[in-house]
């Protein structure tokens, strides 16, 4: 199917590492061998990371999967899984990334020029730029 594929040992490895500047997601297990898949979801979302996640565990319940869909994952698949629904979270996930990667580069392109913008939307933009 064309993709490019990384893997990491751990946790920590993913986080020591350069994370790619282009469209992704992270495929994570809950049970991980340096810390719990949940934490390292938080944990992402504390360091700013934005890549899309798809979890997976053979050790979920339903609690652990609304927690990880309310921070973000793409989706929540209990193993054993197909391999189609594997892909097809994969591609959700990536189609995520690409169109937030686009809206972010729209929201760029607008910071660096502001002045073209009528008074009205640069307000509008001021606002929507610092999150409120």
């Amino acid at each position: 199917i064309g993709l490019e594929t990384r893997t990491y040992s751990a946790a920590q490895d993913f986080l020591a590492a350069a994370i790619p500047d282009c469209p992704g997601c992270l495929i994570v297990d809950i049970r991980l061998p340096d810390m719990n898949g949940l934490d390292f979801q938080a944990q992402l979302s504390k360091l700013g990371v934005q890549l899309p996640v798809v979890m997976m565990t053979g050790y979920g319940d339903i609690p652990m999967s609304v927690r990880a869909m309310k921070h973000g994952a793409v989706d929540f698949l209990p193993k054993p899984f197909k391999d189609q629904d594997m892909l097809d979270a994969v591609l959700a996930a990536i189609e995520r990334d690409r169109q937030r990667r686009a809206v972010d580069g729209d929201i760029s392109k607008t910071r660096e020029r502001p002045g073209t913008l009528p008074p009205r939307e640069q307000q509008e933009m001021l606002l929507l730029t610092a999150g409120k």
